[in-house]
């Protein structure tokens, strides 16, 4: 879970910078300036293609092979097809809140009359909290416990979840920040367990596990923007407190873990 957490920490710790950036360009130059991030995106994506393309060689026998070379934790995950269920819906409630507020908290803030670059700051905190709540979550998970760890930052996160499209003045940016760093704190946490559930294929649960995530946080985003069009957009934003409540009431039904030493091992008691 530390190892992922930290994979995950720098891809987050650029998404808090995104709006930043992109708030500040939006104000200076308009809509045009944000497309001046392109000439950063474009060197990066061809040095990307370049080494794990002409660079990256997988020996052959390994992609062969059916099998992973990664030892296997004993008692991992042997679960039935309610807890998988059960797991399915909880990475759900968990990632829709996060999809949705940064989606929608810059068309919150400016309706309310926020310039870009404050309503881009806001969005960054949320992204920052997001980050350091990944990596904490990560090193908790390895000490105790990755049910606790789900458990305990979800419930932690229905209350600024709650409020941080009601409050108003200072007190919004930690709110936000603890909203972010809550949520956040199961993310890399949720991809481990995934990886558990297949332990021979471990790439194939991470790509399903994220590729669900961002499915259904976009489809959680085209809810709540119909929602919006009916209800007050911080109202529809207060649904959120909720739906961690109830990611967390879901996160009961994984495996209990047994702590030895500084390794987790999942017990399917």
């Amino acid at each position: 879970a530390t190892a992922a957490s930290l994979f995950f920490l720098f891809g987050q710790v650029g998404l808090s910078f995104g709006p930043l950036v992109g708030g500040a360009l939006l104000q200076g130059f308009g809509a045009r300036g944000v497309m001046l991030l392109t000439l950063v995106a474009v060197p990066v994506a061809l040095n990307a293609v370049y080494r794990m393309h002409w660079r990256a060689r997988l020996p052959s026998a390994d992609l062969q092979s059916g099998t992973s070379t990664m030892p296997v934790a004993s008692g991992s995950f042997r679960t039935g097809k309610w807890i998988l269920a059960a797991f399915v819906v909880m990475v759900m409630l968990r990632t829709v809140p996060q999809i949705t507020l940064i989606t929608f908290l810059p068309k919150l803030f400016h309706d309310r009359g926020y310039s870009p670059a404050a309503y881009g700051l806001i969005a960054s905190l949320f992204m920052a909290g997001s980050a350091l709540g990944t990596l904490s979550g990560g090193f908790l998970a390895d000490r105790w416990g990755r049910r606790k760890t789900i458990l305990w930052t979800l419930i932690a996160a229905v209350a600024p979840m709650y409020y941080c499209s009601l409050v108003r003045g200072p007190v919004l940016y930690p709110v936000v920040f603890l909203a972010g760093l809550f949520n956040g704190g199961s993310h890399a946490v949720i991809v481990v367990i995934a990886q558990a559930l297949l332990p021979h294929r471990r790439a194939l649960a991470s790509g399903l596990t994220l590729g669900f995530m961002y499915g259904s946080g976009a489809f959680g985003s085209y809810l709540y923007g119909l929602a919006a069009d009916v209800y007050p957009l911080s109202a529809v934003l207060q649904t959120n407190g909720m739906l961690c409540l109830l990611a967390a009431l879901l996160s009961l039904t994984l495996p209990r873990d047994t702590i030895s030493g500084p390794t987790a091992v999942v017990s399917s008691g």
